[in-house]
């Protein structure tokens, strides 16, 4: 009796879920999953605007101009050096 071929075999496409750390840490004990982390730790990446909008300093007094910093959106999101 001649070998009958194999019939193709279509891989089924992962289930791709971005989670917070919390469910991650819950996620990785389940069995059967398998879990990925992406992570960026290049310094010249993490942290950067690629926009810098200037501050409408308008309706500030005057006094208060060299303190620009403090109302900006771009440095708003990042942590003084400590």
């Amino acid at each position: 009796m001649p070998m009958q071929p194999l019939p193709p075999v279509t891989p089924k496409k992962p289930r791709v879920t971005l989670i917070n750390a919390a469910a991650y840490s819950c996620a990785w004990k389940l069995k059967g999953s398998q879990c990925f982390q992406l992570r960026i730790s290049l310094p010249e990446i993490m942290g950067r605007s690629t926009t810098t909008n200037l501050v409408d300093l308008t309706n500030l007094p005057e006094e208060y101009h060299d303190f620009a910093d403090v109302f900006s959106k771009t440095k708003a999101g990042k942590l003084a050096e400590h």
